[in-house]
């Protein structure tokens, strides 16, 4: 490690313009990569045994007939209630109308022996079609009753075969045949026939119906809990998603920037100036933050090139994340290294000097650090998940991008500014000196004390 990081010192030390142009141009190349990118908006990449998911795929070899229908599950629950109620028929009507009625409706899938919406309390609603009892005149027991009916197979209730094991799987499993009561029941609707120029708008047009279709059964006043689940609900959150990383790294972005601001700042030496003070600490700041932009499109681009070899799934909501990770985890090897620089310019070294010894002397526990930082990401790749797997490696890559860039290119720029400070006489070393001296440090070794007690 000691051989790496020495090596990486004597390239930014001895050739800092060669360092520059090449990481200037492997930017470009990787920031065009990055351009490339699709995040994907399916399914792709998300746990295959999910509840939900094992849930929707079981519906379908139960009630599915192998075409390319798909459904959508509504669960009415009562913590601690019961469902089998008057308040259930009531609810699960409206559920239903409210689905027939919502952009929705038009593309249920009916067939001879099923209708396209179906429910644990259909053989009741049946039933008080046939006998024309209006659902004011209806009682919980009457409900129980033709319920019971059904499940023992006296009842009206044929529209589905086997229709006793059917209402089995359509109430919770703590359904109670001596109260006839449950706390969830199903409601499914059978859609299919989405439209589009390619899958991605098809399933663009169904994420709309149904996300309209779970609008509509938010307004239902009830008792009752209604949840509607789906495929295409479930993941046509991902742009308000990945909105939400957008505001969360401009957060994190602008965070890192108000303390990187305090923890760079200099007071003016006697050779100083208040107006030269600011600029170093802000050249300093931008460096920093530049660099670690830097780091996040290198990440994209080798992305891209691992995406292309089969390294990696897909770019999902999941990975987006890394670049918000790279922001706080990145900043930190800049921050070792410009003040260990600033310690050793202002007790009197030559500016290549003390940048040797700042990567020298902090190089070796930065190594460390993003060897175990990447390995703790890299145990994703075990994980069953894809998306996760492919977060674990984009944020190695990440880490190993911002460490390498923070070791080389940032020691090369600083070099450049300051030999020719330098040689002008205009190196602020009286002010550097005093950067140990501020209250950041000092607050730091006064707490640094109580693990001596």
């Amino acid at each position: 490690m000691g051989a790496i990081v020495s090596t990486l010192a004597s390239i930014a030390r001895r050739f800092p313009w060669v360092v520059v142009a090449v990481v200037v141009a492997l930017t470009a190349v990787f920031g065009q990569l990055a351009q490339r990118i699709e995040v994907a908006t399916g399914n792709e990449g998300f746990a295959p045994e999910g509840p939900e998911i094992t849930a929707a795929e079981r519906i379908g070899e139960i009630f599915g007939d192998g075409s390319a229908e798909s459904t959508f599950q509504v669960i009415l629950q009562a913590e601690g209630g019961d469902v089998i109620t008057v308040e259930g028929v009531r609810t699960v009507m409206a559920a239903v109308e409210a689905i027939k009625q919502s952009e929705l409706g038009s593309y249920l899938a009916s067939r001879p022996g099923r209708p396209g919406v179906v429910h644990y309390l259909l053989p009741v609603t049946q039933t008080m079609a046939i006998l024309q009892i209006p659902l004011e005149n209806m009682t919980d027991q009457m409900v129980k009753d033709f319920y019971m009916e059904a499940l023992d197979g006296d009842g009206e209730f044929d529209a589905v075969p086997d229709e006793a094991s059917f209402l089995k799987r359509m109430v919770g499993e703590d359904f109670d045949a001596e109260t006839v009561s449950a706390s969830s029941g199903l409601a499914l609707a059978f859609v299919g026939g989405f439209e589009g120029d390619d899958a991605e708008h098809a399933f663009q047009a169904q994420s709309e119906a149904e996300l309209a279709a779970a609008q509509a059964l938010a307004e239902i006043e009830t008792s009752l809990d209604i949840r509607p689940f789906s495929f295409a609900l479930l993941l046509s959150g991902a742009d308000d998603f990945l909105d939400e990383v957008g505001r969360l790294f401009a957060l994190a972005f602008g965070v890192i920037l108000v303390i990187l601001l305090f923890v760079y700042w200099l007071s003016p030496g006697k050779e100083g100036s208040w107006f030269a003070s600011a600029r170093r600490t802000i050249t300093d700041m931008l460096l920093t933050l530049l660099t670690i932009v830097m780091a996040i499109g290198w990440m994209q681009g080798i992305g891209y090139l691992f995406q292309q070899a089969g390294v990696i799934t897909a770019f999902s909501s999941v990975t987006q994340i890394v670049p918000i990770l790279l922001i706080g985890l990145g900043v930190d090897y800049a921050i070792h290294l410009t003040s260990r620089y600033r310690e050793l310019i202002g007790s009197g070294a030559t500016v290549d000097d003390a940048m040797g010894g700042a990567v020298t002397s902090v190089g070796v526990a930065l190594v460390l650090a993003t060897v175990t930082t990447a390995i703790g990401f890299l145990t994703n790749v075990f994980n069953p998940v894809p998306a996760l797997q492919d977060f674990g490696v984009l944020a190695a890559v990440g880490i190993v991008a911002a460490f390498f860039l923070m070791l080389t290119f940032v020691p090369a720029v600083r070099t450049l500014a300051d030999r020719r400070a330098e040689r002008r006489g205009t190196l602020p070393v009286q002010s550097l000196r005093s950067h140990g001296d501020r209250l950041l440090p000092k607050v730091m070794e006064k707490l640094a004390l109580v693990a001596e007690h």
